[in-house]
This record gives C-alpha cells, structure tokens and sequence, in this order.
C-alpha cells in the first residue's frame, strides 16, 4: 500500500522485462545449462554490490565518508569537462573520470548515488525505464490488447511520476519542511548507533507476531520511530531515501488496504464512492476534491498553496536544480576550488535541462527566494487564479 504509481511503473516494466527474458531463457531451464542460468540470476544483484564494493575502495578519497555520494549525469559531466578560450574546463580529466565512473556505475544500479556500499535508488530523479517493444511482447505470447494496456499504464504512471516529483520539489524548497527535517537528523544522529534506524527511514509497521531472530526496541528507537512516523505522516511521506530525498506518498486508486491499517495513510483524502453512485461530467467532483484538498492543508497545518499543487512541473525542474548544485557541492565546493563553482552549477543545471543559463539563473533565485519564505513574491510560482480560496 506504500507503493507510489512511480513504482507502479517501474514494477509494470520489470515484470513485462521479465516475462519477456522468462520466455526466452525457459527452453534453458530444462537443458544441461539450468545451473548456468540459476547462477547468473542469483549473481546479477552479488554483482551489482560486488562493483559498488570495488568502486569504493578505488575511489575511498573522493566519497562522502557521513552521507550519500549522488551522481552527475553525463550531459552535466560535459558541460563541466568543456573548455572555452576564455576559461578552463572546471572538471580536470581525472575529475570528469571519476564523475563518468560514477554516474556509469549508477546507471547500472538503477540509482542517483551510494551511500554505505548500497545504491540510493530515488526514481523522481532517473529517466523512467523504457518499455518492451511491442513486437518483444507479442514474441512472448501477448495479445495486442495486453500489450496495449500495458503501453497505457506506463503513460498513466508517467504523468503520475511528474506530479509526484513537483512535490518534492515543492518540500526541498520548503524551510518549514527544512527545519522540521533537519531536527530529525539531530534526533537521529543523537541516537547510540546500536539503536540508530538505518536508510531509507520508513513508516512503522505492525506484524502478528514477532519475527525470529529479532529483539524489543529501546525505549529511545521507539521514540524516534514515532517521531518519524508522526513526520512522515505530516508531510505526505512514505520514507526518506535520504535525509536529502523525501519520498512521496501517491495516489491509491483503489485503496485496497483496511481503513484501520496501519499502511492506510493518514495524509490525503479518502473518498468513498459507492457502486451504484452515477458520475455526470456536471457534477464538479474535481473542484470538489481541490476545495477539499485545501481544507485539509489547513487544518494539517500546511500551506493553502501546496493542495493540488499547481506548477507541478516547475516544481519538477526546481528538484532537478536543487540537487545538481547539492552534488558538486557536496565535492568541490572547498579551499582551491570555489572559484568558478557558481558558473559550474549553472553550466551543469543547462546542460542537464537543456536551457540557456539565464533560465538556470531564474530557477536557483526562485529556490533561495522559496527557502527564505518568500515563495508569494516568485511570480511564476504563484496559484493560478481558480474558483477555489487558498
């Protein structure tokens, strides 16, 4: 019930990849190379952390030794490896191979970074997996109509992942979101590191009974894991990847989880809409649904301006910004290198966009203005003008 129609789109397309790679190796399954083929299934993810471990230990001096090391992707690399004859290239060779390295070894782990020799897998900020191809699915068995029902959920969870991603835009922009995150890094970093919870931070979950091998919490996990519960459930989350990356709850249509389950989510609007009930386009469900929305900011404590959240998609791009500064931050930004670095971030949020700089410009003075609370005074950030009173 926690899943997101974000992750809904990657399980659709590894399922379908899946089915479609069953398929072609099932003849195998019953030939002499069954072990072979068990072996590489069950090497692929020894694999994955094998080249994780090796990387690090290659590279021990240029990781963050508290928190994630998160990737460039290759269009920003270029763009910091370019040179002019007015100025160098900001990234020296060894640089740009370092930063290649890494964003390949991402790229095959399906993650943003590393963090602890695990991937730091945050989908609102990778390229959604393509799907089969039509005549991959049709080799496999499917009819046009299974194919084609397929192609349409990808589309949906597409547009989902989009809005979905605008919010946590909107959160990393967010100094009440900031503030509140930041305690609960202090909370946590409080904690012995016997009893600290480790990455990604989730909901609480309750099981019928005890699961061998474990122990009773402290007294101080179980405090912090009703802080976190009680921050999560705020904020609309259903983890914290990192403390950087705030994961967002997503739509449940339809919700198929007990209304007194502890995986029902206690942030959004639940709507009960009976069987026989007739939908007319006259009705105004949807105004309905924003108006709702913007009742609930309030009363949750939340700003009017977040319910429905209009520029979604700026949000989206502001996400984009935000971390791409974060990350050569996070390792250039130091005695010796400083200089230049501001024109670095620019270069590399263009070439990641694919705007001109002085679009990157507007976009990193809208964040500060956000994380100072001034997000009203950002015009193309304001609601549009709507029947609904935020």
């Amino acid at each position: 019930a926690r899943n997101t129609h974000a992750d809904l789109h990657a399980q659709i397309i590894r399922a379908v990849h899946q089915e479609v790679q069953s398929r072609q190796v099932a003849s195998m399954l019953a030939s002499p190379k069954t072990y072979v083929v068990q072996r590489a299934v069950a090497g692929s993810f020894h694999s994955m952390y094998s080249k994780i471990r090796e990387f690090t230990e290659l590279h021990a001096g240029r990781l963050r030794s508290h928190g994630p090391t998160y990737c460039l992707t290759r269009p920003a690399i270029e763009s910091l490896a370019k040179q002019s004859s007015r100025k160098p290239a900001f990234l020296g060779e060894s640089d740009r191979e370092f930063e290649l390295a890494l964003a390949d070894l991402c790229k095959q782990s399906s993650a943003v970074g590393i963090w602890n020799g695990n991937p730091v897998q945050f989908p609102y900020l990778q390229p959604p997996l393509p799907p089969p191809s039509r005549a991959a699915m049709m080799d496999c068995g499917w009819s046009a109509q299974q194919a084609a029902c397929v192609e349409g959920l990808v589309t949906h969870a597409d547009e989902t992942r989009q809005r979905l991603k605008g919010y946590v835009g909107w959160l990393v922009t967010d100094p009440d979101f900031l503030a509140a995150r930041d305690q609960l890094a202090k909370e946590w970093g409080a904690l012995p590191l016997s009893n600290r919870l480790s990455f990604p931070l989730q909901r609480s979950v309750s099981l019928p009974e005890r699961p061998p091998g474990s122990r009773p919490a402290t007294s101080t996990a179980v405090q912090f894991q009703e802080q976190l519960d009680a921050f999560l459930d705020h904020w609309g989350l259903t983890q914290m990847v990192t403390w950087d990356l705030p994961d967002p709850q997503g739509p449940l249509i339809p919700a198929d989880v007990p209304a007194n389950s502890p995986s029902m989510p206690k942030h959004g609007l639940h709507i009960v809409l009976p069987i026989h009930y007739p939908l007319l386009g006259s009705d105004g469900l949807l105004l309905e649904i924003q108006r709702q929305q913007v009742y609930l900011a309030q009363g949750s404590g939340l700003p009017t301006a977040v319910a429905g959240l209009p520029h979604h998609d700026v949000y989206g791009q502001l996400l984009e910004v935000e971390h791409i500064e974060r990350t050569i931050r996070s390792r250039y930004d130091m005695p010796g290198r400083s200089r230049g670095l501001v024109g670095a971030v620019l270069t590399a949020i263009a070439g990641k966009l694919g705007c001109g700089v002085e679009n990157a410009v507007r976009l990193r003075k809208g964040i500060s203005a956000c994380k100072r609370g001034q997000r009203q005074t950002v015009a193309w950030l304001r609601p549009r003008v709507s029947g609904l009173t935020r």
